[in-house]
């Protein structure tokens, strides 16, 4: 028996290397059909999860800038709007002091105003009602000095009236020396 040719010649290959090779191609073409898709697909699904996380994470991100950027302008709004309702506060209540202030000052002007009225009235009351008991008093005690009557009522009235232009003469003398006397 010859020795077969392929044994000595390790260029051509043997029948295990061929029955290795069919049975690797046939492994391979199972995995290919049956083991592959699925895990392909598996790993397709996981990266298209993952990118789905990754732009919900940046949605999620733009959201929350936009959120935050709302919520400081909504923040300035309310300071700029507490601002304004102060400034508008304190208007008001500056006119409601003024308006108080005007109406104070009226109601005081009135009561001055009628007062010295009043005063008036009752100073010159009293000096009409001094007058003539003071006439009458004068014209009694003339008439009991001079011992003759005053009946008549021109002449009483000007012995009254001399008789009181004399007593005012004399009290603002006083006074007068008076206010020069606390001038010093």
């Amino acid at each position: 028996m010859s020795p077969p040719l392929a044994a000595g010649n390790f260029l051509i290959p043997n029948m295990t290397f061929v029955v290795e090779l069919a049975a690797f191609i046939i492994v391979l073409g199972f995995l290919s059909r049956y083991v592959i898709p699925p895990v392909q697909q598996a790993m397709t699904a996981r990266q298209d999860m993952a990118r789905k996380l990754v732009s919900d994470r940046q949605e999620a991100e733009q959201l929350l800038e936009k959120a935050q950027t709302a919520y400081q302008t909504a923040i300035a709004d309310a300071r700029r709007e507490a601002a304004h309702l102060r400034i508008q506060a304190e208007v008001q209540r500056r006119g409601i002091v003024a308006g108080a202030s005007t109406e104070a000052e009226a109601r005081a002007a009135e009561i001055i105003s009628r007062g010295q009225a009043r005063l008036v009235a009752e100073r010159q009351h009293v000096i009409r009602q001094l007058k003539a008991d003071l006439g009458n008093v004068a014209t009694d005690l003339a008439e009991t000095i001079l011992g003759e009557a005053l009946a008549d009522d021109e002449r009483q009235r000007r012995l009254i009236d001399r008789f009181l232009s004399q007593i005012e003469s004399t009290s603002r003398n006083q006074d007068g020396s008076l206010s020069q006397n606390n001038r010093l």
